[in-house]
């Protein structure tokens, strides 16, 4: 008996891990309703139509998407992680990544400006960075955030006009460090921790009754097979699925250009 427990325990520990790593591969993303979409309820309805009418301007006179986003909560992970999953999630700018994305976390105290790949020679890293810090952030701790978030997409469409037909932009080179999303790390260290310590568990009772150890895990196979023998048929169609939408090939053109700033 204590043989079986400790197998099914071992594979329990592993289905976990699993699925938990799944769960925490993606934030959560708001549904797209246009060019703002205001998540964290935070711009005034007047506002959200002069900018919305100032992102239909600036798509019509330099063919350039931007989208401003504010969410309630950055659910653990970096705001650099939310700008790069936005941007390709959404597909902002189109398959060329002509698109710029303006997110505020007011929960948070973090802000970001995402440019996409495509957009590099109009909008630089060092104009995402001086927008924030000179335009936008000394007007948030008034509470003045929906006119902070104005004045910074008057920046963003002055920048991409001025710049257009420019020469492609160098970014600042970044630390790979800048591109962890150390949340995600704390999580994976604490599960190989607890995964570990049962495995040196189950790994212990294997060597000091090998024999017992070895039925009880052949009779657990034959249980989980049996019990699988239903569920093929999904598994498989499910990783059909992941297949062809593999092979669509969307690709990434977010890979983390712009600047964050907090407040």
């Amino acid at each position: 008996m204590k043989a079986r427990y400790w197998g099914r325990l071992a594979i329990l520990l592993a289905s976990v891990l699993a699925v938990f790593s799944v769960a925490r591969a993606d934030p959560q993303l708001p549904i797209r309703t246009g060019a703002v979409v205001d998540a964290a309820d935070i711009i005034r309805p007047n506002q959200e139509q002069a900018l919305a009418a100032k992102a239909e301007s600036l798509k019509s006179q330099s063919n350039v998407e931007l989208v401003v986003v504010t969410l309630p909560s950055l659910q653990g992970y970096s705001i650099e992680r939310w700008g790069r999953d936005l941007g390709n999630g959404w597909r902002v700018g189109g398959s060329a990544a002509r698109g710029v994305l303006l997110i505020v976390a007011p929960k948070d105290r973090e802000m970001r400006i995402e440019v996409g790949d495509g957009l590099a020679s109009m909008l630089s890293d060092g104009q995402a960075s001086s927008i924030i810090d000179n335009v936008i952030v000394p007007q948030f701790p008034s509470g003045e955030m929906s006119g902070g978030i104005l004045a910074g997409v008057d920046a963003i469409a002055n920048a991409v006009t001025r710049s257009s037909g420019g020469t492609v932009a160098s970014s600042p080179t970044r630390s790979f460090f800048d591109e962890v999303d150390w949340s995600v790390i704390q999580k994976w260290i604490l599960w190989t921790v607890f995964l570990v310590l049962g495995g040196y568990r189950v790994a212990r009772y294997a060597y000091e009754h090998p024999d017992e150890f070895r039925a009880s895990f052949r009779r657990s196979s034959d249980d989980d097979r049996n019990q699988s023998n239903g569920s093929s048929f999904f598994s498989s169609s499910g990783s059909g699925s992941r297949s062809s939408s593999s092979s669509g090939g969307s690709s990434r053109s977010f890979s983390g250009r712009g600047a964050s700033g907090r407040w």
